[in-house]
C-alpha cells in the first residue's frame, strides 16, 4: 500500500536530496519527526529519486537476465546476479535513515533493481578495483622490475574482461586523478610543511640538511618510496607531524620540528580533495561515478596502517604507484608530490614531495628566488622547536 506524507530533509544524508527538499518544499509538520520544517511529499520525492536510480539501476527481469522461477525469493531468482531491493538502493545511495521510510518511497516504483552494467559483465568500478587487486598480486609475487615492458602485457590479459589488465591499472589511476580534478597548485612560498625527526636527547639537528629529506644512502623503505630513494615526508600541521613520527617507547629521546616552504611553484596530487562518489542526483557527474568508486577503494587500501611487523612487500604497490605518478603523469602535467590523509591523526593531512636532500637549503632571504634553479624547499628561520617525550 502506498503511503504519501510530508517528510523533511533530516531523514536523508545525501546533500543533493537535502538541497532538493529545502528548495522545493514548504514549511509544514514532518510526518516522521513531528516537527515543523521544510517538507516535500513522499510521492513527489519518489519521482525525483526514481529518475536518478534508473540512470544506473534497472529491473533484472526486464533486462533479460537468466531467471529461475523455482526460487522462493525474488532476489534469488537470477543466478550469478546480485539483486538489491529498491529500499536497499535508497538507503545505500541517498542515506535514507530508516528502512520504513525507504520502503514507503520504494512503493512508488519498482522493488527489485540491480546495476544496469552487471547482468552480463562486472560493473566498470568492479573491473577497476579487481584490476588493482590483481596488480598488487602481480607486482608483489610474480614480476616487478620488468613489469612494464610491453611484451608482458598479454600475459596479464583477462580473456573474460572481468578486470582491467594490471598492466593498464596505473594509467587508470592517472586518468582518475585528472578526471576528478585532484591536482592542486601551490605558488612560491605558499606551502608551509612541518617535518619532524625523533632523536637522542641533546642532539642538535635543527638545520635544513639534517631535518629535511634523508640522503639516498640513508633513505629507508616507506609507504611511498623504496629504500635508497630520497623523498620529503611532512604534514600540514604540527600535531599530525608529531603523531606521524613519535615512538613513545624510545626513552631518552626528543622530537625536533621545523617548517619548510617551497621555493618553486609545486603541483601536488591532492587525494584529500576527493569527496567521495558523486550522488546519483548529480546529473553532470554521473559519468564519474565508476572512476570515483575506484579511487575510493584505492585510497581506502592505501590508507591501511602498516604495522612494524609487516613485510616490505606490503609497501611495494604504493611505491610503484608513487613512482608512476612522479614520472608518467608528469609527461602530461609536472607533479611534485602527493597529499594524503594521515593514518595516525584522523583529520590531519600528510604530504610526500619528490624532493631529495640536495634540493633543500636554509632560508636565505638575501638570495633571489631565481638562483634556486635546482632547489625546492627552504627551512624557515626561527621555526625550529624541540620537545622531550
Amino acid at each position: 500500500m502506498m503511503k504519501n506524507y510530508p517528510i523533511c530533509s533530516k531523514h536523508f544524508e545525501d546533500p543533493l536530496v537535502i538541497s532538493h527538499i529545502k528548495s522545493s518544499g514548504q514549511k509544514i509538520k514532518c510526518a516522521i519527526c513531528k516537527k515543523k520544517a521544510i517538507c516535500v511529499e513522499v510521492r513527489d520525492l519518489a519521482e525525483v529519486l526514481e529518475e536518478a536510480v534508473l540512470s544506473e539501476y534497472d529491473d533484472p527481469y526486464s533486462r533479460g537476465a537468466p531467471y529461475d522461477k523455482e526460487q522462493t525469493f525474488y532476489e534469488d531468482r537470477f543466478p550469478g546476479i546480485s539483486v538489491s531491493y529498491t529500499e536497499e538502493v535508497l538507503q545505500g545511495e541517498f542515506g535514507v535513515d530508516d528502512g520504513d521510510i525507504a520502503a514507503d518511497i520504494a512503493a512508488f516504483f519498482e522493488h527489485a533493481y540491480l546495476s544496469t552494467q552487471s547482468i552480463w559483465t562486472p560493473e566498470e568500478h568492479e573491473r577497476l578495483i579487481d584490476g588493482w587487486q590483481e596488480f598488487k598480486e602481480v607486482i608483489k609475487h610474480k614480476i616487478r622490475f620488468l613489469f612494464f615492458r610491453p611484451e608482458h602485457r598479454k600475459r596479464f590479459e583477462n580473456p573474460y574482461g572481468d578486470f582491467v589488465n594490471p598492466f593498464d591499472i596505473l594509467d587508470e589511476v592517472c586518468s582518475a586523478i585528472t578526471r576528478l580534478n585532484l591536482i592542486t597548485r601551490f605558488p612560491i612560498r605558499q606551502l608551509k610543511i612541518f617535518r619532524a625527526q625523533q632523536h637522542t636527547t641533546g642532539e642538535k639537528i635543527g638545520y635544513a640538511k639534517r631535518l629535511g629529506s634523508p640522503p639516498g644512502y640513508l633513505a629507508k623503505d616507506n609507504r611511498m618510496s623504496p629504500a635508497g630513494i630520497s623523498m620529503f615526508y611532512g604534514a600540514f600541521d604540527p600535531d599530525t607531524c608529531f603523531y606521524e613520527v613519535a615512538d613513545t617507547s624510545w626513552t631518552g629521546s626528543e622530537i625536533t620540528t621545523g617548517t619548510f616552504t617551497n621555493l618553486k611553484a609545486l603541483n601536488l596530487i591532492d587525494f584529500t580533495k576527493f569527496k567521495g562518489v558523486p550522488s546519483l542526483l548529480d546529473k553532470s557527474s554521473r559519468g564519474k561515478r565508476a572512476v570515483a568508486k575506484f579511487i575510493q577503494s584505492f585510497l581506502r587500501d592505501v590508507a591501511i596502517p602498516i604495522k612494524p611487523d609487516d613485510k616490505i612487500l606490503d609497501y611495494i604497490p604504493t611505491q610503484v604507484v608513487t613512482e608512476y605518478l612522479r614520472y608518467v603523469l608528469s609527461t602530461k602535467m609536472k607533479v611534485h608530490g602527493l597529499i594524503y590523509r594521515s593514518v595516525k591523526n584522523p583529520g590531519g593531512k600528510c604530504v610526500v614531495l619528490f624532493v631529495d636532500n640536495d634540493q633543500i637549503v636554509e632560508d636565505r632571504p638575501e638570495i633571489e628566488i631565481t638562483t634556486y634553479s635546482e632547489l625546492f624547499l627552504s627551512l624557515v628561520e626561527e621555526s625550529i622547536t624541540t620537545q622531550s617525550l
